[in-house]
């Protein structure tokens, strides 16, 4: 019954029109991060545009990053971030996070870099002329 269902949907062209609002909605979302990395995180994090995904990979700047554990941030945010890391194996790892944006509202998201904001203060601690 599932299958036939989704058959006509995508016959009938709503899986295509589907994709295509999903891809503003993202590109929309993925801009309000970039927009809340910059305006809130830029001492701490440094993140590009990515052509597609539901996440951005956030790395601190070289200036904290032997400081950087994504782990502790992570577990401190308070928010949905994950270490990246953790995605590793083995010994040379590298450290950032996993910002992912598919399931927060637009509105939310430059709330959600300020509160990153105060777990990185204090978790990395910035001195005037360093970052």
């Amino acid at each position: 019954l599932g299958q036939g269902a989704l058959a006509h949907f995508i016959a009938d062209g709503h899986f295509t029109s589907h994709l295509r609002r999903t891809r503003l909605l993202y590109a929309a979302r993925q801009e309000a991060l970039l927009a809340g990395l910059a305006r809130h995180l830029a001492p701490w994090l440094e993140s590009k545009r990515d052509p597609g995904g539901m996440h951005l990979i956030a790395q601190p700047v070289a200036a904290i990053a032997p400081l950087f554990d994504d782990r502790t941030v992570a577990a401190q945010a308070g928010i949905a971030v994950a270490p990246l890391s953790a995605c590793y194996v083995g010994r040379r790892r590298r450290h950032g996070l996993i910002l992912g944006y598919a399931a927060t509202p637009e509105g939310e998201i430059d709330s959600a870099c300020a509160a990153l904001t105060q777990v990185l203060r204090l978790a990395v601690p910035i001195r005037r002329g360093n970052a």
